[in-house]
């Protein structure tokens, strides 16, 4: 009773506030389904093999030009794979094989280039690639037939600082972190033809407890991104959002005792003055707090998404059908090996499957652990290739289709 409770309150209080734009907010909770952790059966492992087929294997060619240190952002289109790496400053695009094609623009000053790239969307209907660079709050449109550079946006900043954004039906949204403004939004819709701010939606103190501070992670905020139906989530929030060309709404709630609180956000910030070197999470690491929902996959059955505990990464899996959720520390990808404890994110799905990532941080360990050690699969498609990789290989992707 007290949970339903609880959960028809933060519903109320969010549909006050989640927009200030023109849609009708009562209609925002109509097909947000609740997702409990503390509920769920808790396993020693989840299995990529109970939802996934085997993968096809992509091992992404390494040379000088085209050496990937971090996958920030990556998406498909025409079997072409676009990776946005923010370590090298570069988006690279690798055919289907992994074969490296050509990067699109570069760092610099001069026409059609950027400062600091933070993220990018592509338009499918219209063939554009949009890049944002976060230096400079300018978003760069390319054809995605010859790369041919047509235009920029320069986004009005008023203090914000931006470091995702999303295209889709013709409009673009953006993160929205700033310390300055007293009334703060986690979103911003602008408007392309001059930048200017058009909607704002999520308010800060409801939607992610007061938390509006510009602090980039190692990947973005949206996810699902070339669906009609692409999501966002804040680095506190337990609201699962759909941002759609018709605004935004709530899909899921995540529910749990153990979810941080505002009063603990507010002191992180506090203490940290409005200065990104302060922040200290130590205080709901020490608590294990759940936060940070993040690597976000929809399946036509199931929900997909990490989150942290503390700073112990877990697993969930949320089944549409049945309300039922189990969760785990080790999502194992075993179709690579019975012993495979090297974590492999997802890092990109759509309507046939999803990408899992060997990271390059984590490429030692695979090889010690997994082909010196001679625990990999024989029968995996690559397998021949992939028992040559080097500590500098570039990353492996792995494309498994929906079961």
């Amino acid at each position: 009773m007290n949970k339903a409770i609880n959960c028809m309150f933060i519903i109320l209080a969010f549909v006050m506030c989640i927009s200030c734009g023109s849609y009708n907010t009562a209609t925002m909770y109509a097909d947000a389904d609740t997702i409990s952790i503390d509920g769920a059966t808790r396993c020693d492992s989840l299995l990529f093999s109970d939802f996934f087929k085997a993968p096809k294997v992509v091992l992404l060619e390494t040379k000088p030009e085209c050496v990937v240190q971090n996958i920030r952002s990556l998406e498909i289109y025409k079997e072409d794979i676009y990776i946005l790496d923010d370590r090298a400053n570069k988006l690279y695009v690798f055919d289907g094989n992994g074969k490296f094609k050509r990067t699109i623009s570069s760092p610099g000053r001069g026409h059609g280039e950027y400062m600091k790239l933070a993220d990018f969307s592509i338009d499918r209907t219209k063939e554009i690639i949009y890049l944002l660079d976060e230096a400079t709050d300018e978003i760069l449109k390319f054809r995605l037939d010859d790369y041919k550079f047509l235009s920029s946006i320069k986004a009005v900043q008023n203090g914000y600082l931006t470091y995702c954004m999303q295209e889709i039906g013709g409009k673009i949204y953006l993160n929205r972190s700033s310390v300055l403004e007293k009334e703060k939004y986690e979103l911003r819709e602008i408007d392309e033809r001059n930048g200017k701010q058009v909607g704002k939606f999520l308010k800060s103190d409801d939607y992610n407890h007061g938390w509006n501070f510009p602090l980039s992670l190692e990947h973005s905020n949206f996810y699902s991104k070339n669906s009609q139906s692409p999501k966002y989530i804040g680095l506190f929030s337990n609201l699962i959002m759909n941002v759609t060309a018709d605004g935004v709404s709530a899909a899921y709630i995540v529910d749990s005792r153990k979810f941080v609180n505002k009063d603990e956000v507010l002191m992180m910030q506090r203490i940290a003055e409005g200065k990104l070197e302060k922040i200290d999470f130590s205080g709901i690491y020490s608590q294990k707090r759940i936060h940070q929902i993040s690597r976000f996959i929809e399946s036509p059955s199931k929900v997909f998404f990490q989150y942290l505990e503390g700073d112990e990464r877990n697993y969930l899996v949320y089944d549409k059908a049945s309300g039922k959720t189990k969760t785990s520390s080790l999502f194992m990808n075993d179709y690579v090996s019975d012993k495979n404890m090297i974590p492999m994110d997802f890092c990109y799905s759509d309507e046939r499957g999803v990408v899992a990532l060997l990271k390059p941080c984590f490429m030692p360990h695979f090889i010690k652990y997994i082909i010196d050690g001679g625990k990999m699969r024989t029968h995996l498609d690559n397998y021949s290739r992939l028992i040559k990789l080097n500590k500098d290989s570039n990353p492996v992707l792995f494309f498994h289709e929906y079961k």
